[in-house]
């Protein structure tokens, strides 16, 4: 595949004219053929499918001149993707992983209008699942995932929380951080608070689950989604 010099400018035949609809206005060079106009999650689909090279030269109005794929912000998880794709293909490994990173890039390719994206970050983790004691959900309460420092890691990221719904379930959001997503998770649990009541009613009144501690001291999370279930058993047990 051949490549045109940056200094060459777009023909004028193929800048896309005032009216036109503006999702498609990406244009390509591939095999000394122009090609286009395009819109921008095609554009990255056969980049990220690696029918088009990350140096292919490409434009849109507002460049200056046809510049390679690679060089695009716009384009460059669809670049990347595609040269993942590419590696695995040549080191032999199973057509099951690149069909796991095709479907990956397919959420992470630009959607609707040029400069558009839906940027799904996958080193986040979302975390959900259900929290019991005797078998019982508990009602109510709050959970806390806590990242463990690991070797050399010292700034893990910060704790999230969430509440706890009255039939036992919790769903929450761990952002990754500076050294990317923690891969272990101290687990806290807090009880409900009591209702509003007098001091003499505060005196007598024993806190739900009381001096009770999730088993499950630390859990593994990987980015995308978890399932994770905890138990509540008396601190000190097993």
């Amino acid at each position: 595949m051949s490549s045109t010099p940056r200094s060459e400018p777009p023909p004028s035949s193929l800048e896309p004219t005032v009216g036109s609809e503006s999702s498609r206005c990406w244009f390509y060079k591939a095999d000394d053929r122009k090609s286009g106009p395009v819109d921008l999650e095609a554009i990255g689909r056969l980049l990220a499918d690696g029918s088009l090279a990350p140096e292919t030269p490409v434009w849109r109005q507002g460049l200056a001149a046809w510049t390679p794929a690679a060089e695009i912000p716009e384009l460059s998880e669809a670049v990347m993707a595609g040269r993942l794709a590419t590696l695995t293909a040549k080191t032999g490994r199973s057509r099951r992983l690149g069909m796991i990173v095709l479907a990956a890039v397919a959420v992470l390719v630009p959607l609707g209008l040029c400069g558009s994206w839906l940027r799904v970050s996958l080193s986040k983790a979302r975390v959900s699942g259900l929290i019991t004691v005797d078998s019982r959900p508990v009602s109510g309460g709050s959970i806390v995932l806590a990242p463990v420092a690991e070797g050399q890691q010292k700034i893990p990221g910060k704790p999230s929380a969430a509440n706890v719904a009255e039939d036992g379930t919790f769903s929450l959001e761990i952002e990754p951080g500076s050294q990317g997503l923690a891969k272990r998770f101290w687990v806290r649990f807090s009880p409900p608070a009591l209702p509003a009541m007098s001091v003499e009613e505060a005196m007598k009144a024993v806190p739900p689950y009381l001096g009770l501690i999730p088993k499950e001291g630390q859990v593994e999370i990987v980015p995308g989604t978890n399932r994770i279930d905890v138990t509540l058993v008396p601190a000190g047990g097993k």
